[in-house]
């Protein structure tokens, strides 16, 4: 058997499927070969799946949830919204997507923050706030890119955590700490020019 002979659909099933083993296993092989099992795969098939590692596992819930994410976000009107309040949509759409996995994503976290795995771990946060800033119409290419990408993903990452304590209704308090989170980067870029501002008007003095 090869990965070949699993589908696309198939994959996400046995991912989905593994998911509920997470809590009890961690992000391990024996989560998957029981994730397998669940939906009435052989153990074996793990074999060929993800990597076969559990970092490849990790990597294709990212992939899913980010997957999901766009297409929650496609289902709303984003034509007459600033690019700040389709990027905290496009958060909270994430959120509400992992709701039913906290556990699994506390995990994930605990997971990649080895330092073994550290630089991957980055890397699928590196390309989830990526792919939040293209959808909120963001094309910068020069400076800024590598600039808004890193302010995000603090704010990310300080919501998610938040999230993952959050007993508030409906999230209300990780709606508010995202808000507040937004608000002040957004800022950044303002103080920025005005310091290039000021700095440009300094330099004239000693022309």
């Amino acid at each position: 058997m090869t990965v070949e002979h699993t589908s696309a659909q198939q994959q996400e099933e046995i991912l989905l499927a593994t998911l509920s083993h997470v809590p009890f296993e961690g992000w391990t092989m024996e989560a998957l070969r029981r994730g397998c099992e669940t939906v009435g795969y052989p153990r074996e098939r793990a074999n060929w799946l993800f990597g076969a590692s559990p970092l490849g596992l990790v990597e294709a819930f990212f992939l899913m949830t980010d997957r999901k994410m766009l297409l929650a976000l496609d289902e709303h009107d984003l034509t007459q919204m600033r690019v700040r309040d389709r990027v905290a949509l496009a958060i909270r759409l994430r959120l509400e997507l992992l709701e039913a996995h906290k556990i699994a994503v506390d995990r994930a976290l605990a997971f990649l923050s080895h330092p073994t795995r550290l630089r991957e771990g980055l890397s699928f946060v590196a390309r989830t706030v990526s792919e939040i800033w293209y959808a909120a119409g963001d094309s910068a290419t020069d400076f800024n890119y590598y600039t808004k990408r890193a302010l995000l993903m603090g704010v990310y990452m300080t919501t998610l955590r938040f999230w993952l304590r959050d007993t508030s209704p409906s999230h209300t308090e990780t709606h508010d700490f995202l808000e507040s989170k937004l608000d002040k980067v957004m800022q950044i870029p303002k103080v920025k020019e005005k310091i290039k501002q000021v700095s440009g008007k300094l330099g004239n003095l000693f022309r």
